[in-house]
This record gives C-alpha cells, structure tokens and sequence, in this order.
C-alpha cells in the first residue's frame, strides 16, 4: 500500500477487518510555459505558508524536445480548497510573482500559455498504514511514498 492506495478494508484470516479511512482529494495542477528560463535553478520547491500553492516544480527537462529553447514548463499545485475561491488567471499570476519574489525568475519573465488539470486521488494517512502493516503481521506491505514511481 502507499498513502493514495485506494481500499475500502482489509480482511485478515481469524482477525477483525480493518478499515484505513480513504478519503477522496483532488489533485490540481497548473502548468504554465514561461517565455524564458528560471534564472535560479530549481525542479521541486514547497511553499508551506501560502494558501493557494503548495508545490512549485520546473518540468522543463520532461518536455524540452516540445518547447522553444528559450522557453520553460513550470508546474503549481493547487491546494484543493483554494481552487475555487479565484480565477486561474490571478493563480497564474500570483505563481508567477512569487517566484520573481523568491528570485527564481527574471522580473521581466512572463507567461505565455497555462493550462490546468484536476484528478481524483485516494489519501490515507501513513499512521494508519503502518497501523494495518502491523496487524497484518507483514501480509500487507507499506510503501512509504505516494505512488510506485
């Protein structure tokens, strides 16, 4: 199991069923083509203090052979429960400006194009899983990562 494995139960031989708490999310992301590259390098940055974004990552490398040379792909998650509360134009641009802030990006870079995409996903909390690895006695196994990537 991992934390977005999707399970209702587990049924173990001559032991109650256990039940590790699915609960569904949406994963939002936002991918927007820059008119440049990042001045500062970067492919993973957490942004623990604000409440739009939580995750900012430069996927460049993944998608070069498509883009401009000059041009780069950066990736915003979403926090689910901020998506709806503004118009992908001020989270783009709110992205954007953070990095700028954060000196990732020149102030005269610019966003040419974006697009998101929202996806179903399961989340159970590692505590219960390691809680299920337990009493299983080893017949279920936990990966400690959120997919098999």
């Amino acid at each position: 199991m991992t934390s977005l494995t999707k399970l209702k139960s587990v049924k173990l031989p001559e032991r109650e069923t256990l039940y590790p708490e699915t609960r569904d999310v949406r994963y939002i992301h936002t991918h927007i083509i820059l008119d440049r590259k990042p001045s500062k390098a970067f492919s993973y940055i957490r942004w623990m203090d604000d409440d739009m974004i939580h995750r900012v990552s430069d996927m460049t490398s993944q998608v070069s052979d498509k883009l401009d040379s000059n041009q780069s792909l950066i990736c915003l998650a979403i926090h689910e429960e901020a998506f709806d509360k503004d118009s992908m134009d001020n989270i783009v641009k709110r992205g954007v400006q953070k990095l700028k802030e954060a000196g990732y990006l020149d102030n005269d870079s610019k966003a040419i194009d974006y697009e998101h995409n929202v996806y179903p996903s399961y989340y159970n909390d590692a505590n219960n899983l390691w809680l299920i690895k337990e009493q299983s006695e080893g017949r279920v196994s936990v990966l400690h990562s959120t997919n098999f990537t």
